[in-house]
């Protein structure tokens, strides 16, 4: 029988096994000590900074983590690279040194080291935002050059000096310039509620995201500059390839002031302001919100004219950028010409905006015949089935319900016309309504069939003052004998 003692021992050693198993686990491995090997800040972790100051030879950088990406506070305050300077984090971290000396083998000193008061510094601190303990990480480089491509460097005022690659100092030394942000605007094409734009002679337009995600177009002022436009739903494609080349701009290089004053470049051809979205509002359009109004403030763009000697490039402002930018314009020039130019065409001819698998609803009526039918809802797409509501003895063809809902998801009005009053009051002979999956803002669309004349007829659809002409063939879709069963004669066989 084991005796007491024993147990007890047994006890302690498990216990001291164990401690040691869960010390030995929080080393690093094999790999992890090999990376580490000969690092300047062995087991720094470059996501952990949050402040980066870079003492360059004519300059002080300063850098400061903001949310996912990082801003330039000195020489001027400018929104950084985010990848460059992650980029310049991690090779100040994980430099290696070639080989370490005692400092008192160099003779001649910082003369020859380059190191003292004309070092190259990188100054890299973590915790100076969050409740991280505060680490700070020092890094001198002699700006004198040694023989075979490398530089003296110290760490955190040592004695002992590093040999180091050349490329370190070349990163601490790279011109601001590379450090700051090419892309005019940290948005994407989704984040925009509103955009209005202004040309150089007053005429003004708006293009502004309302019910079911869609855009709109209106007149930016009532003085008769916008050609007589009306507030009308725009045409999608154009708005997208419009918005989309907005938020891709990317800058050539950074303009300089004094040279713009010298040429006196011309006043903008066009001034654009961009209404972002706030994220609570991801998925509210702007048109259902209170009085309508984005919920950040408005990046003002000011689109100049062309670089002196680079007619390629254009003079470019963004109201929260430092200084202007030269920047290739060509197709957003040419698309806001368009507009410019015919706003009527950026008027959507499309009936609907919808896909036919979008459709969870319908009520379609001509004449004294009307029948609602409806979707289940399922996961699998093979049992959403179609099923009449009302009347529930209704003789549907599924067949020909999907063959119909893609062709009027189609449809496109001929012409848009913006016809007296009185011409589109009379009750409308045919109507169709669907109700679209989607979120609470979903809005149900009708398109009543008002009458025809020869082989064109006038159509109104919800939400829009404009009366579509449509081609007599498409009206005529418009009615609930495009979707029954085919009558059987009486021995059972459809003829």
């Amino acid at each position: 029988m084991t005796s007491r003692p024993t147990l007890i021992l047994l006890a302690i050693a498990a216990i001291c096994a164990a401690v040691v198993l869960l010390w030995e686990r929080k080393l690093p491995g094999t790999d992890a000590r090999r990376e580490q090997q000969g690092r300047l800040f062995p087991a720094a972790d470059a996501e952990t900074i949050d402040r980066v100051v870079l003492e360059q030879a004519e300059q002080r950088v300063e850098l400061m983590r903001e949310d996912e990406g990082w801003l330039l506070t000195a020489p001027l305050s400018d929104r950084a690279d985010a990848w460059r300077v992650d980029e310049l984090v991690r090779t100040v971290l994980e430099a290696k040194a070639n080989t370490m000396i005692p400092a008192d083998q160099v003779k001649g000193g910082d003369d020859v080291t380059g190191l003292g008061q004309t070092a190259l510094r990188a100054v890299l601190e973590a915790g100076t935002q969050h409740e991280l303990p505060s680490r700070r990480y020092e890094l001198e480089i002699g700006r004198t050059p040694a023989p075979g491509g490398v530089r003296y460097a110290r760490v955190g005022g040592a004695d002992a000096l590093a040999i180091v690659d050349e490329a370190l100092a070349a990163s601490i030394e790279q011109p601001v310039e590379q450090l700051r942000d090419r892309n005019l605007f940290r948005l994407a094409a989704v984040d925009i509620a509103r955009l209005s734009l202004e040309r150089a002679d007053g005429a003004r337009f708006v293009l502004e995201r309302r019910a079911n995600e869609r855009w709109w177009l209106s007149p930016g002022a009532a003085d008769g500059k916008s050609s007589g436009l009306v507030e009308d739903e725009a045409d999608q494609s154009e708005v997208a390839a419009l918005v989309s080349e907005l938020v891709r701009l990317r800058a050539e290089d950074f303009a300089d002031e004094a040279e713009l004053a010298e040429h006196r470049l011309e006043p903008a051809p066009w001034r654009l302001e961009l209404h972002p979205r706030a994220d609570e509002d991801a998925r509210e359009p702007a048109g259902e919100r209170e009085n309508s109004a984005p919920t950040l403030d408005a990046v003002i763009v000011e689109i100049g004219a062309a670089v002196p000697g680079a007619e390629a490039l254009h003079v470019v402002r963004v109201s929260d950028r430092a200084s202007p930018f030269e920047v290739r314009v060509s197709t957003l020039l040419d698309q806001l010409r368009s507009l410019g130019d015919d706003p009527h065409a950026w008027r959507s001819r499309r009936v609907f905006a919808f896909s036919s698998f979008e459709v969870r609803e319908l009520e379609l009526e001509r004449g004294p015949e009307r029948v609602t039918l409806q979707r289940a809802t399922a996961e699998d797409e093979t049992e959403r089935a179609w099923s009449p509501r009302h009347p529930e003895d209704f003789p549907l063809d599924a067949g020909k319900l999907d063959t119909w809902l893609s062709n009027v998801s189609r449809l496109e009005a001929l012409r848009l016309l913006e016809a007296p009053a009185h011409e589109t009051q009379a009750a409308p002979r045919a109507h169709v309504t669907f109700h679209v999956a989607g979120d609470d803002h979903s809005v149900p669309e009708t398109l009543e069939i008002l009458g025809c004349e020869a082989d064109e007829c006038l159509a109104r659809r919800s939400g829009r003052s404009a009366v579509l002409v449509l081609s007599r063939e498409s009206a005529e879709l418009i009615d609930p004998q495009q979707l029954r069963e085919a009558a059987s004669d009486e021995g059972g066989e459809e003829p």
